[in-house]
């Protein structure tokens, strides 16, 4: 009896090794995949910063005005001179 509950603790030791070592990777994969999430997060609030600032200080609305007068101004301009664009 006493041999048999030798072995069992033997045994389960070696399972509970091989448990641990299994989870230890397991946490050195997940600790990877948080450290790509958090890099790709960074990345996205970087954009949506970079965003949100230019929608602030008006440039994307003056970038669009600026380009819709120079549409104008050539349109006008090859009206004067006898030329149609299709669009």
């Amino acid at each position: 009896m006493h041999g048999a509950l030798m072995e069992l603790y033997k045994l389960s030791g070696k399972y509970n090794d091989a448990e641990l070592a299994r989870m230890e990777i397991e946490a050195s994969r997940n600790g990877a995949k948080v450290e790509e999430l958090q890099d790709e997060m960074e990345q996205a609030l970087t954009s949506i910063t970079h965003f949100l600032k230019t929608q602030m200080d008006g440039t994307a609305a003056k970038k669009m005005a600026l380009e819709a007068l120079q549409k104008k101004k050539h349109r006008s301009k090859n009206s004067c001179l006898g030329i149609r664009i299709n669009q």
